[in-house]
């Protein structure tokens, strides 16, 4: 089963992290970054006041071009 979430002002670079966070606004996910590893996308969704973090199953830590 595949979701798709629209992340709003996602960069194109945040498609080739693991974990993207994002702050849940007035019913729209806006992106605040994109990390290698859970331990920091934790982090920083955590300072957030709605933060989420998304797991892209089909890459880990980081996928070059």
């Amino acid at each position: 089963m595949t979701t798709e979430i629209t992340i709003r002002n996602e960069p194109e670079y945040a498609h080739k992290y693991e974990f993207v966070v994002a702050n849940y606004c007035e019913g729209e996910h806006w992106f605040y970054g994109a990390y290698r590893d859970s331990w920091r996308a934790n982090e920083a969704a955590a300072a957030l006041d709605h933060g989420v973090v998304f797991h892209n199953v089909r890459i880990q830590g980081y996928k070059e071009d």
